[in-house]
């Protein structure tokens, strides 16, 4: 997730806009910085925009957080993680991250994993989400999706 911020600040502060089109923003991330394929870079976006990190407006990109408040390390280059799909985890508390820090968020997807020891975290942070109105629905479907299709392979 971090990784993902990095990313989109350090492209945004690199090409000094508010704004991208979704074809620059291919561009930079495959061509002019060499960070990982047009296709790879898509799905970025894709993923991105799925996670509210990233606004698109018939095409326009743009941040949906402060960029400045982003620190970047020096030199910093992504490796191929920070373009891969996140997983549920991730992206509930990407949503619980607008209501909560961070930090706040995993204190109490701890705290509820601790009473429903028998649950993995990804199903305790979608309780969480839900008892705080957050919506996941499309998450809850997915990732169903997801489990149905695994089984369905196993089997």
């Amino acid at each position: 997730m971090d990784d993902a911020r990095y990313v989109i600040a350090s492209l945004f502060r690199q090409a000094g806009q508010e704004e991208m089109s979704k074809g620059d923003m291919v561009l930079a991330l495959s061509i002019d910085l060499q960070w990982c394929t047009p296709e790879k870079a898509k799905e970025f976006i894709e993923n991105t925009v799925q996670m509210g990190l990233l606004k698109d407006d018939n095409d326009t990109l743009s941040p949906e957080f402060d960029i400045s408040q982003i620190e970047i390390p020096i030199g910093y280059t992504p490796d191929e993680k920070a373009f891969m799909a996140p997983d549920l985890f991730e992206r509930v508390l990407v949503r619980l991250e607008r209501k909560l820090s961070r930090q706040q968020a995993i204190a109490k997807i701890n705290a509820l994993q601790e009473r429903f020891s028998l649950l993995d975290a990804d199903v305790v942070a979608l309780i969480l989400a839900k008892q705080m109105g957050i919506a996941i629905d499309d998450l809850i479907e997915e990732d169903i999706k997801q489990r149905l299709e695994t089984f369905n392979t196993q089997t």
